[in-house]
């Protein structure tokens, strides 16, 4: 997780940023477990505003991945749990 972390810190900044804007009251109320479950959402089911792929799924594309860390990074992207999923939000009060 450093790498995928340090990555998103170098390429996808403000995507990250966006999508911890959606997550707010879930970092603030959770403490460090609110903390992972909005990054774990923003990696695998936060749609960046390019309407591209989850940035999970970016990282596993990257070409300079060794084979082994492609293929934990790809079934990570495909585990599909969506559990953390936005259904609504109205700034400044909510996220449902």
């Amino acid at each position: 997780m450093g790498d995928v972390i340090g990555w998103l810190k170098d390429e996808h900044k403000q995507e990250l940023e966006d999508a911890s804007a959606e997550t707010t009251l879930i970092r603030l109320l959770g403490g460090s477990t609110g903390r992972n479950m909005s990054l774990v959402w923003a990696l695998n089911d936060y749609v960046p505003a390019d309407g591209g792929p989850p940035l999970m799924m970016r990282y596993a594309a990257r070409p300079d991945l060794d084979a082994s860390t492609r293929d934990v990074a790809r079934g990570l992207a495909e585990a599909r749990l969506e559990v953390y999923r936005v259904g609504a939000t109205l700034p400044g009060l909510w996220v449902e």
